[in-house]
């Protein structure tokens, strides 16, 4: 991942990496948690790796947008965007 390894279509490898730690819609709300508490472990048990920290922000950022939904922002209710600013 260090390499800087750019793939076929001009993906980063490290961009591709960071996408595939970003929660799916298939995971649940309880399975969100457990992911969380797992990035939260990695950054602390390695404090000095930047993929550590900028992969437990990539998760806030996919977790925050499950919140609010992919809608247009006219169609998100005043709760989504509480849950997506909190998170």
């Amino acid at each position: 991942i260090s390499s800087g390894k750019i793939f076929g279509d001009g993906a980063w490898g490290i961009y591709v990496f960071h996408q595939t730690l970003i929660p799916t819609p298939e995971v649940k709300e309880e399975g969100l948690v457990d992911l969380e508490s797992r990035f939260l472990r990695w950054t602390q048990q390695t404090p000095e790796s930047l993929t550590a920290r900028v992969a437990l922000a990539e998760f806030y950022i996919g977790y925050a947008w499950r919140a609010r939904g992919g809608g247009y922002a006219n169609t998100v209710s005043a709760e989504q965007w509480k849950v997506f600013r909190e998170r």
